[in-house]
């Protein structure tokens, strides 16, 4: 094998790793709090007082599909493919379960995962849960910890083989072999790696961007957890996001923190009911959410055990508390006057924000400044800081072995004894507006916000100081305003108070002002602050109080803001919520506008009660509000089927805060009942679509709130039985609710049964329907084998590959944890065909991703099915299921040799999607991977030689040169081909402008990959600023994948200095998508950079020169001006690309020109669609609209797509083909229609005019929105 430095390993030595590294993690299992319990005798293990934490997950919801109303107009300005953010909690040890056993983790299959949470969350204590869990629940793993802290400016493969190896092995030095041997140890994919506090960090500015970038080589074949505080995860855009990030919940009261307080005075329950008791009292509703948090919990639970008696209000009192008690505690042993106590608590502040002014290591305090502001450690002052345990040892330097370094009892401390040191505000900030340079600014800086809340927390500020601060805040000016003085900016859309004037970094003072409130109970404006919180959160705005018009504010606003009222004055909220929504209804009352106004005001109430429920989830009168909002359009039936938008909002809000709750249930019961009056489930004739839309969310919501609810039961039940087959996504809807609600329901049980037995004797319902019924009964009916043998049978038997796939997908849903059906799975992958054997395998590999003849049969497959469709599924099977396997790798390394050599040909749709399976694989699992290297600059060498303008051979070109982007950081070779393919590209826009799009299109992914690769390389920013400077050619889908690459601070100045220009009034009328992109992106990077270096980007002029213009002496033949309309129209029909989901197909109607003849007309698009979409198959004969569309749906099937987008020219809509064409067109059922045409057409039709700008990326785009 290799070693770590490239050359050859003699030998590897048998080392039991397993063993030293559960005996290296036995420190580490200790709980955090113990240090400062056990001096007399205080000390707990994990099982006296661990309290499982809720978890969330962030996971992505998609966009409904259609327009956006106006009640939903903000969605207007969110970047394309934006999808909303919702959670999924976990409770006990479902996490351990689901995500680290199963992998089940949308981004990585539980392989690179993130823990978050704020200061004594409990992040760490998770983090030791985890690696009890690998020692506990694996055979072979090994869990591997390092303290990011200890790094100090090491790299994590550094400290791996420098300091880790050396202390586990107990070895005097670390020879090569032993780094050999941990090399090999990770390659093995038996590694969790543990990385405790990115926050803690040494890094400039950018922790997650220095760990990203060390988690490579063979470090990446690791499965990677990390810790991190929360603000720091969130400051901006981030360089871990291939990352499933878990952020640790709070206890809940009364119940965790009830749990909690009983396990920590098991001994002595009569104090902890006193505790209770106290905590209980009115008016203590602020320390009850402060001490949700686990170590402030503990903190209280010890210092009530030492003093028994009051309780604090702040944070800042919390920790006040606790350190009285702890001197009143250890006076036995230390005793201290107070003269002593306020010499040292007045020291421990010094050297706390000394450390904290530290540009590294802020938390790890090396011994040279310990004793500078303490004295030596046998010094009085020193010695008791030691003595006491506020300061401990923790190590020693990196760049000095024999200087020790020290640590305080926990970061929280010293951020609090900081806060004591500062005397007025003015450390955090001194603004000096024409030069920001020589200005302080640490209310910018991430680090300072818990050292801020910290002294507004202080009883011994005085008020006005507080409040003086606070208005500065409110009134900052950043000096970044518009260059065309488009002071408007928000104001537009989100009106001010008091004159407040919104610059970027204004909303980050107002933000941290939020925050502070929660500490400064006095401040006389909290209402005004918290009213602007709440008008910053609402998806729709508010009512401006000033005109009664409705405002809009940008989605990266709405997220910081919702973060903010998750932290700020929760009482107050609640009440200021309430006030608004009675302000509302006055407003409504007086109101003299359209009903789309008073449609938007509804939709602002719904908002509203969403924010009040999220703060206090039992909150009866916004319930109420909701059932009144939903009964006033389910009382008349023409609102009813106008079917607003506000109406989906309002059901899910009850659908997530209202279990069991009668009058919901009620109320959203009658609701579906009118709704599918309106919407026939059971024919083609639909009625309005956002009525299915809003019969989707009542069914998921009754399935949150009416367990065992049998009117619920009846009604989902009856609706499985009359939707049609196609209702695919109602259907699946439907069984998932019944799976959550009627475990073990005999009626249920019977019904379903009743739909099993009619279908397999008389076909009464359709298979798709017949299949979840099955799953149902798995999931809530024992025994589950007899459905397991009927969704086996399914599988075996269907003759539609989207009905084999949903069988197989259900099955491997239930067959988890039952023995006999992974037996019958094994038989199945061994005696069926391939695409049953590749199913099975699929299913195998999820339940146990090292199932060894799984993997080998989904390989098989892949080197030598039959049909493509199965290589695809098999290659997708591999991605989804296997981790960092060597035999998986090999074998898409020679799978790219056989594409290199010529041997297998990518001319298809599905070769493509084979090839981008292919490199998703790489991208995940071969980090600095020499070979994947190798074999990625191969492929891209070969595609330029080939390329002939073919659409393939481009596609996999980029998919190539983004995937080399990803695995090969700072690989000078991989850098020096990506410049060679800019220059090859650049000089073919010059030369030829048929190659405009292509080579445009092909220089922007190879200069992202460069950038990535070197982010600060100024041939890639140059490229990039280039690109997006050029505004005559849609570039919207590229600058999302630009805005989520940004990473490293070394590219903010520039992008700030070239892109601020468009942030004007011209832009966003012209268009407002492009003006949102570039907001947004200033936006992130004035959340990463310090505000002075901001500042002096938007004053200074772009110092990078741009490419030139293409040439004016272009030959004219080789421009469009001289092509024909047809030759110009038929050259973009052949660019268009099609998505996961649409496949679009062009066609050429000019046959049909004089055609009146309705049989003719349905017979000559049968055939022409069957000749361009399956060439090879027969045309079937058809005579009627009927038929037509029958067979066009089986066109669909065999290419594997839930939508056709059909594209008719060449022809002038007539009124026979005309009625053909709408009675064609069904949104439902994935048919869709396109005509380039002058005429203007009606719905389901679409028109573009064939002289359109940008026809192709008109038309493209419409491709892409269905979904």
């Amino acid at each position: 094998m290799e070693s770590p430095d490239g050359n050859r390993a003699k030998s590897i030595p048998d080392i039991n790793w397993r063993e030293f590294c559960q005996n290296a993690l036995a420190e580490r299992q200790r709980l955090t709090s113990n240090p400062l319990t056990t001096g007399d005798g205080v000390e707990f293990t994990f099982d006296d007082i661990y309290v499982p934490l809720g978890l969330v997950e962030k996971v992505k919801k998609e966009k409904r599909p259609g327009e956006i109303s106006p009640e939903e107009g903000s969605q207007f300005y969110q970047p394309e493919k934006e999808y909303e953010e919702v959670t999924r909690t976990y409770k006990n040890d479902e996490f351990f379960a689901q995500v680290l056993k199963q992998g089940q983790s949308p981004k990585s299959q539980g392989r690179r995962l993130a823990v978050t949470g704020e200061p004594g969350a409990g992040k760490t204590t998770l983090l030791q849960k985890i690696a009890q869990w690998v020692a506990a629940e694996t055979e072979r793993d090994v869990a591997i910890w390092v303290s990011l802290a200890d790094l100090q400016e090491r790299t994590v493969e550094k400290y791996l083989l420098q300091k880790w190896l050396k202390d586990v092995l107990g070895a005097v030095r670390v020879t090569p072999e032993m780094e050999d041997a941990l090399a090999l140890l990770f390659k093995s994919g038996r590694v969790w790696l543990l990385l405790d506090g990115v926050d803690e960090m040494a890094a400039d500015g950018n922790p997650l961007g220095t760990v990203a970038a060390q988690i490579s080589s063979w470090v990446a074949s690791a499965r990677v957890v990390v810790t991190c505080r929360q603000n720091v995860w969130d400051a901006g855009k981030n360089a871990l996001e291939g990352f499933d990030v878990y952020r640790n919940l709070d206890f809940d009261y009364p119940e965790g923190v009830g749990q909690f307080i009983h396990r920590w005075f098991a001994r002595h329950p009569e104090l902890g009911e006193r505790l209770l008791a106290e905590l209980a009292q009115a008016g203590k509703e602020r320390i009850r959410d402060t001490v949700r948090n686990p170590l402030r919990l503990a903190l209280l639970c010890r210092a009530w055990q030492i003093r028994q008696g009051g309780l604090p209000e702040t944070k800042a009192g919390l920790y006040k508390q606790f350190e009285k008690a702890l001197y009143e505690w250890k006076k036995e042993k230390f005793r201290t006057n107070s003269q002593q106590r306020k010499d040292l608590n007045a020291a421990l502040g010094r050297l706390a924000l000394r450390g904290m002014e530290q540009s590294e290591s802020r938390f790890r305090l090396r011994e040279g400044l310990v004793t500078e502001v303490l004295g030596e450690t046998d010094e009085p002052l020193c010695q008791l800081a030691l003595q006491l345990g506020w300061l401990n040892l923790v190590g020693v330097a990196v760049e000095n072995p024999d200087e020790r370094v020290y640590a305080f009892y926990h970061p929280t401390f010293q951020e609090y004894f900081a806060a004591l040191t500062v005397d007025d505000w003015g450390y955090f900030l001194h603004h000096v507006p024409d030069n920001p340079s020589l200005g302080t600014y640490r209310i910018f800086e991430k680090q300072w916000k818990e050292v801020i809340l910290l002294w507004f927390g202080r009883e011994n500020v005085q008020k006005e100081k507080k409040e003086a601060f606070v208005i500065k805040l409110l009134e900052f000016e950043d000096g970044c305003k518009d260059p065309e003085e488009f002071v408007e900016e928000l104001t537009e859309y989100l009106y001010g108070l008091r004159g407040w004037i919104e610059y970027f970094y204004w909303y980050q003072t107002f933000l941290l002002t939020t925050s502070l409130i929660t500490e400064f109970k006095e401040c006389s404006l909290t209402d005004e602050v918290l009213l602007k919180l709440i008008k910053m959160r609402l998806d729709n705005g508010g009512i401006d109080e000033n005109n009664k018009e409705f405002s809009l504010c940008y989605r990266p606003i709405q997220v910081t803001a919702n973060a903010s009222i998750q932290q700020t004055f929760k009482e107050r909220l609640i009440k200021k919520l309430v006030d608004i929504l009675e302000d509302i209804d006055i407003h409504i009352e007086n109101l003299d506008s359209p009903q789309d106004s008073m449609d938007l005001a509804i939709g602002t109430i719904v908002n509203v009660t969403n924010i009040l429920l999220e703060l206090e989830p039992i909150n009866e009168e916004a319930i109420a509000t909701l059932l009144k909002v939903i009964s006033s359009v389910n009382n008349e039936p023409e609102k009813l089927n106008k079917s607003p938008e506000f109406l989906r909002k309002a059901i899910k809000v009850l659908g997530k805060v209202a279990p069991e709750n009668y009058l919901v249930i009620e109320c959203l019961l009658s609701l579906i009942k009118n709704l599918l009056q309106f919407y026939s489930i059971a024919s083609s004739q639909k009625g309005n679509i956002d009525i299915l839309f809003h019969i989707w969310e009542i069914v998921d919501s009754l399935g949150n709130i009416a367990s065992g609810n049998s009117s619920v039961i009846s009604v989902l039940i009856e609706i499985m039985k009359t939707a049609n087959a196609n209702e695919d996504t109602l259907l699946e809807k439907v069984a998932t609710s019944l799976i959550k609600i009627a475990s073990k329901d005999k009626f249920a049980i019977s019904e379903l049964n009743n739909i099993i037995k009619d279908t397999e004797s008389e076909f009464t319902y359709g298979e798709r329907t017949y299949i979840l019924a099955v799953y149902t009964l798995a999931k809530i009916d024992e025994p589950k084998l007899k459905y397991i043998d009927a969704l086996i049978t399914t599988l075996k038997n269907t003759d539609y590959l989207d009905m084999g796939s949903l069988s197989a997908n259900k099955l491997s849903e239930v067959v988890f944890g039952i023995p006999e059906g992974i037996v019958k799975l094994h038989r199945l992958m061994e005696n069926g065909n391939e695409y049953i054997r590749c199913q099975a395998a699929y299913i195998l590999a999820k339940i146990d991703s090292q199932d060894k003849s799984a993997i080998s049969v989904l390989i098989q497959i892949l080197k030598k099915a039959n049909y493509k469709h199965t290589q695809f599924e098999a290659i997708f099977a591999l991605n989804k299921t296997t981790s960092n396997n060597p035999v998986v790798l090999t074998a898409i390394m020679e799978l790219l040799k056989d594409i290199n050599n010529g041997n297998i040909p990518i001319e298809e749709d599905i070769d493509l999607d084979i090839f981008t399976q292919a490199m998703w694989i790489l991208e995940k699992f071969t980090p600095g991977n020499e070979q994947a290297i190798l074999a990625l600059t191969g492929v891209i060498k070969k595609c330029i030689k080939d390329n002939n303008g073919n659409f393939y051979i481009l596609e996999m070109l980029k998919l190539s040169i983004s995937a080399l982007g990803e695995i090969a950081s700072n690989n000078s070779e991989a850098k020096a081909l990506l410049i060679q393919v800019l220059n090859h590209f650049n000089e073919r826009f010059i030369v030829k402008s048929e190659d405009f799009d292509n080579s445009w299109d092909i220089s922007f992914w190879t200069a992202l990959s460069l950038w990535t690769i070197e982010p600060n390389n100024k041939i890639a920013i140059t490229e990039i600023i280039d690109f997006f400077e050029d505004n005559n050619y849609e570039r919207h889908e590229y600058f999302l994948y630009f805005w989520r690459n940004l990473k490293h601070n070394e590219q903010y100045a520039s992008l700030v200095a070239h892109f601020k220009n468009h942030l004007t009034k011209k832009t966003r009328d012209k268009d407002p998508d492009l003006y949102y992109y570039y907001y947004t992106l200033i936006w992130h990077c004035a959340q990463n950079m310090p505000y002075p270096d901001f500042y002096e980007a938007w004053h200074s002029q772009p110092t990078i020169t741009l490419h030139p213009e293409a040439p004016d002496n272009i030959p004219v033949g080789n421009t469009l001006l001289t092509q024909s309309l047809e030759t110009q129209i038929n050259d973009i029909l052949s660019q268009l690309q099609p998505t996961p989901q649409t496949y679009p197909i062009a066609i050429n109607i000019q046959s049909l020109a004089d055609e009146t003849d309705t049989g003719a007309i349905c017979q000559e698009l049968c055939t022409l669609i069957y000749s361009l979409a399956l060439p090879d198959t027969d045309i079937p004969t058809v005579s009627n609209f009927a038929q037509l569309k029958q067979q066009i749906i089986n066109v669909k099937r065999q290419l594997q797509k839930r939508h056709l987008a059909l594209i008719f020219h060449d022809c002038k809509p007539h009124p026979p083909l005309l009625t053909c064409c709408r009675k064609m067109a069904d949104a439902n059922l994935g048919l869709h229609i396109l005509w380039i045409t002058d005429e203007t057409l009606e719905a389901p039709l679409r028109g573009f005019p064939p002289n359109q700008d940008n026809l192709l990326g008109a038309m493209q785009t419409w491709i892409e929105e269905i979904c």
